[in-house]
């Protein structure tokens, strides 16, 4: 069974798992982070579980997923990054059901990656006989004995097609960056998130099948558990906590429904002669000298990648955070923050969804990685916060998510989902498969 405890960042759901790893002395788990320094946080915080990490030594081949393969064997509990657990083999696969461990995904992960293959290398390998076409979208290899000393220009893909993972849509090639098989292997299985309807893995469980159960988290005495969602009062008032700049000036620049889009960022970027980009650049610079006046470790800013050279100026350059980080304390003594990004989902990714009778919410999926960027700010520890949402869009959900937290009705928020991905084509969507704790939330 999969539980997904969705929850506030903060709220205790790390602490919970600890205190759940701790106590059930009977059981084995792999407690997967995104960062280095979590892992190293489950070590300290169960250290009478005697936690350990995968190594790089002359007995694993200096490969850290072929120690991951023998710590499981020897029964070792292990905290590792989701990206070295997640390439797992069939062998890890196995030797995870032969000793019955417990999952543990700190934060939701990637569940797709697009392929570094163009069509012209697929093709070459479809006509080759190489690569086959399998009737689910997927690819099988066919060449057997290729790779069979490691190397070899194609040997990550013979790896994912062997493995069912390699998959094309239209005409795009990903492979799953989580085995659906993976989750069957564990015993049970733990996800730590908050706003999980919005997220990929939602739909990535909902596409395969997998049943999962919501659970909340609460604090009895000093210390904090999982519990039903109905015990684990939800309502937080955080309205006069973050004070969202209301500048008509400021904010012309996201007044349309894709402004600050990833599409519109490109656009604007690519031409020679627009100074769009620009009028970003210097909104920031005013208020991070003039509106707040702020130091350099106070501020927090974000835009897409390929932007960021064109927005960074003096006095915020370095004060740069990923648009779509998580699970990190780092950034706690931030208080000045400014969000220039509009999200939505990859078309082709929500159209395969679609096409599988499962819709991405666009609203929430974007509104879930705007509030975990915010709480990566002083707001995680009680603190107030500036904000700048130049995208109307954006703007608007972020303060629907506040009434509705300040009310309890976070989980049960009405998004009017505008289906991004379209409807589903074909035939009539599947009705997804859910498990709910009584008195947990609802469709």
């Amino acid at each position: 069974m999969i539980k997904v405890c969705d929850a506030l960042p903060g709220s205790g759901k790390t602490s919970a798992c600890i205190r759940m790893m701790n106590g059930r002395t009977e059981n084995r788990f792999v407690f997967a982070t995104q960062y280095l320094s979590e892992v190293e946080r489950i070590k300290r915080a169960c250290s009478s579980r005697g936690f350990a990490s995968p190594e790089k030594s002359f007995s694993t081949g200096f490969r850290k997923l072929n120690a991951i393969e023998q710590l499981i064997c020897a029964g070792e509990n292990i905290a590792t990054t989701h990206a070295l657990f997640l390439n797992s083999t069939d062998e890890i696969k196995q030797a995870i059901k032969d000793g019955h461990y417990i999952l543990v995904l700190d934060e939701v992960v990637d569940v797709t990656a697009v392929s570094r293959l163009a069509q012209c290398d697929v093709d070459v390998l479809v006509r080759g006989d190489v690569l086959g076409e399998e009737d689910d979208g997927s690819f099988s290899w066919n060449f057997d004995d290729y790779g069979k000393d490691g190397e070899g220009l194609f040997i990550e893909e013979m790896k994912l097609a062997k493995s069912k993972s390699f998959l094309h849509y239209g005409d795009k090639y990903f492979f799953w960056a989580v085995p659906p098989s993976l989750f069957s292997c564990f015993e049970e299985v733990y996800v730590l998130t908050y706003l999980f309807e919005g997220q990929n893995l939602r739909c990535f469980f909902d596409a395969h099948s997998l049943p999962y159960e919501y659970i909340g988290v609460r604090k009895v005495s000093s210390e904090y558990e999982f519990c039903p969602t109905y015990l684990s009062g939800r309502a937080v008032e955080l309205r006069d906590k973050i004070h969202i700049l209301e500048s008509e000036k400021l904010n012309a620049i996201g007044a349309g429904r894709g402004s600050l889009s990833f599409n519109w960022y490109r656009r604007h970027l690519n031409s020679d002669d627009d100074t769009t980009i620009d009028v970003i650049r210097k909104n920031l610079a005013n208020l991070f000298r003039n509106v707040w006046g702020c130091r350099s470790d106070e501020a927090m800013w974000t835009t897409f990648k390929s932007a960021e050279p064109r927005l960074k100026g003096k006095g915020y350059w370095n004060s740069f955070v990923t648009y779509n980080k998580r699970a990190t304390n780092e950034y706690a003594g931030r208080r000045f923050l400014a969000y220039c990004v509009n999200n939505f989902p990859r078309p082709w990714e929500a159209k395969y969804y679609a096409d599988r009778g499962v819709i991405v919410n666009g609203n929430a999926y974007a509104l879930s990685i705007l509030v975990q960027w915010v709480f990566r700010s002083a707001i995680r520890n009680g603190g107030d916060v500036w904000l700048y949402i130049p995208s109307l869009r954006m703007r608007k959900l972020f303060r629907k998510w506040l009434d509705c937290l300040a009310e309890g009705r976070d989980m049960h928020m009405d998004l009017q989902d505008e289906q991004e991905g379209g409807k589903p084509k074909g035939r009539k969507p599947r009705k997804r498969r859910r498990v709910f704790m009584r008195g947990g939330a609802d469709e």
